[in-house]
């Protein structure tokens, strides 16, 4: 060995395996305690019908967006649980092109806000800081789609009772065995969220230990370099970018909370992350499902790199400032 340098430790691959394994029992329990109940709870609602009131409180609100007023219960149950949901009820809507993008965005940037929010919470971020990051960017994309997609801008006329019609009942018109009947109906759903989610969590532990050996980490930075560049991310966080683009939210915050509490990242950098994973994650799979009921790629996907990407600089001066701001308030 030449004086002076350092040789990196090395590791077989049973040695990745073993400290993948490890970590992915303890992030799966991290993930598990938050997934689970949420799942349970949210299973409940719709089973009550409660996002149907809600819905038909907020359709009036719709129109900022050219969106007609049952266009509020798919945006209500993606932003609130999930996108699957979302997707079902906008298949049975009659939506032009324009509407099906603009929920598309609104949806790609802001939907299961409940878990999502909760576990970048654990991470170490503020409720407030995130929902505010990730509305008000959605809101903007949807407002320019709306100004900007070509054809038909004319959105359908409707009133708050088509939301009803959508919804199929309203809570008090439904038994309360049809309310226990359609929960029951809805615990497979749970348990295959849990299935994927611990198939995830454990595939992306193994790459998460990969990803810390030299080899791994020059791959990944190599592989991520463009995007670090314009979001100004740093290089260690390739691999929270990387799982964040292919899996999504979730996972990628999961493991920036692991990041977190060993001190391996600064508060700056761990907000900057948390508003990439929130505006811009799972690229391939949550896109693809909106292209499937008519969504543009090239508006849905195109633009909302175009805007997200540089934006993680923008709320991330806004956070640093803020902070520096309280920091002098307080001495």
């Amino acid at each position: 060995m030449m004086p002076g340098r350092v040789m990196s430790p090395v590791f077989s691959v049973r040695d990745v395996a073993v400290r993948g394994l490890r970590g992915g029992v303890a992030l799966w329990w991290f993930l598990a305690r938050i997934v689970i109940p949420i799942s349970l709870g949210a299973a409940a609602i719709s089973a009550l019908g409660w996002l149907g009131v809600a819905a038909g409180w907020v359709a009036p609100l719709m129109k900022i967006w050219g969106l007609p007023g049952e266009a509020a219960l798919p945006l209500l149950t993606g932003g609130l649980l999930s996108l699957y949901g979302a997707i079902g009820i906008m298949s049975a809507l009659d939506l032009t092109a324009r509407q099906i993008n603009v929920l598309a965005i609104l949806l790609l940037v802001s939907h299961n806000l409940i878990v999502e929010t909760t576990v970048q919470k654990k991470s170490g971020m503020r409720v407030w800081e995130m929902l505010t990051v990730r509305l008000v960017t959605a809101s903007v994309l949807g407002w320019m789609i709306a100004a900007w997609f070509p054809g038909d801008a004319k959105a359908v006329a409707t009133v708050a009772s088509h939301v009803a019609a959508a919804t199929g009942y309203w809570p008090a018109s439904k038994e309360w065995s049809a309310v226990v009947a359609d929960f029951v109906h809805r615990l497979p759903g749970v348990g295959r969220t849990v299935a994927i989610m611990s198939a995830v969590v454990f595939a992306v532990a193994m790459g998460q230990e990969w990803a810390r050996l030299p080899r791994g980490a020059a791959v990944l930075g190599r592989l991520a370099s463009p995007v670090l560049a314009v979001t100004g991310l740093p290089k260690r966080s390739a691999f929270l970018v990387a799982a964040g683009i292919v899996f999504g939210l979730m996972y990628g915050s999961a493991f920036l909370f692991e990041e977190a509490r060993a001190g391996r990242i600064s508060r700056s950098e761990l907000f900057r992350v948390n508003v990439f994973l929130g505006t811009t994650h799972a690229w391939i799979e949550d896109t693809l499902i909106f292209v499937a009921i008519g969504a543009s790629a090239w508006w849905i996907l195109g633009l909302r790199l175009v805007v997200c990407l540089p934006a993680v600089r923008f709320w991330g001066y806004l956070h640093d400032r803020l902070v520096e701001t309280r920091a002098r308030a307080e001495s």
